[in-house]
């Protein structure tokens, strides 16, 4: 009598199937057996990145144009596209200003809209990287198309150009379920005059009904729309004029480079939204440059329900002096006993002592008795990187920047509350402020590969 070899119950091999992360792996799952076919190719489809145009003319021919195939777009939850054809970014100084010179892609976001309009009913994630919408003519029907993915509830925008702000806002405003936004370099063209908080709603529509829970803004200096604050300034003005000021929840601000000239921080640019929209957020990550300190004070003002703070201090900001900014800010909230948890990231080279200098001034942090409800304190020291000048050779060991930063907190240290991270880091620059910036903006590169 044969013996019938054991099998795993389907809901089992399901789940294990779900927990496989690499496509190579999951192609080979959809050859093991039929059994194993449908939830392989689910999960294969769950995520689609785009990044050359013969892999887009491929899911257009092969999947979008087949009747076996289709159905399977319905399995699609996150999609990122990114410009195919890239061209070399080079830098001109114009009466002292740098112009960057942006490139265009081949496939035009609409094309994509049309051509997938109502095929990917569960797409939530959206990511368009490096694509202009300057042929989306900023009239009604233009966004039909775009309306058709009414799932979408993540939009992330790298390095977008738009023909105007309300081709912007009307992309937005067509994304019924909306919930998370992160613009990364988004420009247009600077508006010839500051235009109104009421002439943005447009012909006297009433107010738009986008509630967004998650706000991410980086507003890139050196690029040539968003080195001038009236276009951050105009976007601020109409979002205060939507639902999301009393929706927001989770706030990240990033106004661009140690190029900033003082007083042109935060409040400069996104000072009319943070009056209206920060009043319920709960959660806020920026990144201190070195004149921030009285602009930071003046924006934290805005938040009184604070639970997290994120703060990343870069560059010159942390001179040897300081760790004295970082007290200062954290002593400026306005609603400190709140506060829940506190992230402070410092880049600082290894090689200088000096920069160790002053970190005593944190020590009695906790002590007081502002921040009743804390839970976590975490304190991130990144080795910023050497230069030819500052050879590795002359770098503090790991273990020995640990001992000395150890030094300077033993009280902090002593609190199950308090941890304290250091890691070296051997690129050219430090690594990106916040988790969602996993790359440099390629405006400010030499060149951009294909």
């Amino acid at each position: 009598m044969a013996t019938v070899a054991p099998r795993l119950p389907a809901e089992l091999v399901d789940e294990i199937i779900a927990q496989v992360d690499d496509r190579g792996t999951l192609l080979n799952c959809c050859l093991v057996c039929s059994g194993w076919l449908p939830t392989s190719r689910h999960h294969l489809f769950h995520t689609i990145n785009i990044k050359k145009q013969e892999t887009y003319d491929l899911l257009v021919s092969r999947v979008l144009h087949s009747e076996r195939l289709r159905a399977h777009l319905s399995s699609v939850y996150k999609m990122s596209l990114n410009g195919f054809k890239r061209r070399k970014i080079e830098r001109h100084i114009i009466l002292g200003v740098a112009q960057v010179i942006s490139w265009h892609d081949e496939l035009k976001i609409g094309l994509f809209m049309h051509e997938f309009a109502g095929c990917m009913p569960n797409l939530a994630v959206l990511e368009l990287w490096n694509t202009e919408w300057d042929h989306c003519p900023p009239r009604p029907s233009a966004f039909m198309a775009l309306s058709r993915f009414p799932s979408i509830r993540e939009l992330t925008l790298v390095c977008c150009h738009f023909r105007s702000s309300s081709a912007l806002r009307r992309a937005l405003t067509a994304l019924p379920l909306l919930t998370a936004l992160e613009l990364r370099g988004v420009t247009w063209p600077q508006p010839n005059v500051e235009l109104p908080p009421f002439l943005l709603n447009e012909k006297g529509r009433k107010p738009f009904r986008m509630a967004l829970s998650s706000l991410s803004m980086t507003w890139y200096t050196g690029m040539a729309s968003a080195n001038d604050p009236r276009c951050a300034q105009q976007f601020a003005a109409w979002l205060s004029a939507t639902s999301t000021p009393s929706s927001l929840r989770q706030l990240e601000l990033d106004v661009g480079t140690e190029d900033l000239e003082a007083g042109q921080g935060y409040m400069y640019y996104f000072g009319s939204m943070l009056s209206q929209c920060c009043r319920f957020v709960s959660t806020l990550s920026m990144r201190v440059l070195a004149h921030d300190s009285g602009d930071i004070q003046l924006l934290l003002l805005h938040f009184r329900n604070l639970g997290t703070i994120n703060m990343h201090f870069e560059g010159s900001s942390l001179r040897p002096t300081g760790w004295a900014q970082i007290s200062g800010i954290l002593h400026a909230l306005p609603a400190p006993a709140q506060l829940k948890a506190i992230s402070i990231f410092v880049y600082v080279p290894f090689h200088e002592r000096r920069y160790f200098e002053g970190m005593d001034v944190l020590d009695p942090l906790l002590e007081e008795d502002k921040f009743p409800r804390m839970k976590t304190v975490l304190l991130c020291i990144h080795n910023r990187a050497w230069t030819e000048e500052t050879p590795p050779e002359e770098s503090l060991a790991l273990e020995e920047a640990q001992e000395l930063a150890s030094s300077k907190l033993p009280r902090l240290l002593s609190r199950p509350t308090f941890e304290l991270s250091l890691h070296k880091h051997f690129a050219s620059a430090p690594p990106p402020p916040f988790a969602v910036s996993s790359h440099a903006h390629p405006a400010f590169a030499s060149s951009a590969s294909e």
